[in-house]
């Protein structure tokens, strides 16, 4: 027996209590914010996969800006869709907007009170411990195999003792990725461009896989793609030479 599907107002309002308390609660930066959106999206509610999350996590964090304000508008997207990210990216940063200026004003206010240095120095050693526990749950999920782990330490010791950028360790993991896990090429082409373009069968969404985790899109982009690619498969050479741009542009 199947479960009655949850209707869209009380996903939204399950939405806006989860991050009014996280936006509310959740001391400590993006890190621990993650960490904390991670055990009420994922363990608690199962609203998102522990594959989703960290898929998520991933772009966030090569994205400018607060990672952990766009993982709730990402949250709250894959729960209730543009709607659901609204209210979750207001109800996130409201809490926090308004604690800002509370504490501004007794901050200087309030300035020299001793009292207030060691509550700080008391949170500091929570806030880090939150993190490496996040860190261990995550990692059981997803470091699967030796060559995981390997990269998991390479960027451990890069990212601590070097001050390479973090977008270009992404690149880089990616890349390596593509490298180790895509199945064996057919030619040096199709380590280039997609494979599923270079096929002349009609495209199913499942075929556009193993490109730069290209199975992961979502619906809406799996459909446009096999849109473009099927074009490719009934068209001339030449069109198809079009398509294939069609292709790697929208990509």
């Amino acid at each position: 027996m199947t479960s009655k599907p949850i209707s869209l107002s009380l996903r939204l309002r399950e939405l806006a209590q989860v991050f009014l308390k996280l936006g509310t609660l959740g001391f400590g930066g993006p890190q621990a914010h993650s960490a904390m959106a991670n055990d009420e999206a994922v363990v608690r509610r199962q609203w998102l996969t522990a594959e989703q999350f960290t898929e998520g996590l991933a772009v966030c964090e090569i994205l400018p800006g607060p990672a952990s304000t766009q993982m709730g508008i990402y949250i709250g997207y894959v729960r209730a869709g543009q709607i659901g990210a609204f209210v979750a990216g207001l109800c996130f940063i409201a809490p926090a907007f308004l604690i800002v200026v509370m504490l501004s004003w007794g901050y200087f206010r309030f300035q020299g009170v001793l009292q207030l240095d060691d509550l700080f120095l008391g949170i500091s050693p929570v806030v880090t411990a939150i993190i490496l526990a996040f860190c261990w749950k995550l990692g059981k999920k997803t470091i699967e195999d030796g060559w995981r782990m390997g990269v998991a330490i390479a960027t451990f010791l890069i990212t601590t003792f070097t001050s390479i950028n973090v977008l270009l360790q992404f690149i880089g993991a990616g890349l390596l990725g593509l490298w180790i896990f895509h199945p064996p090429a057919r030619s040096r082409l199709s380590l280039i461009l997609p494979p599923i373009c270079l096929e002349t069968s009609p495209t199913t969404p499942l075929a556009l896989s193993s490109f730069w985790g290209l199975e992961r899109i979502d619906e809406l982009n799996t459909h446009l793609a096999a849109h473009f690619c099927r074009s490719s498969s009934r068209s001339s050479s030449r069109d198809t030479a079009h398509s294939l741009t069609v292709c790697w542009n929208a990509l």
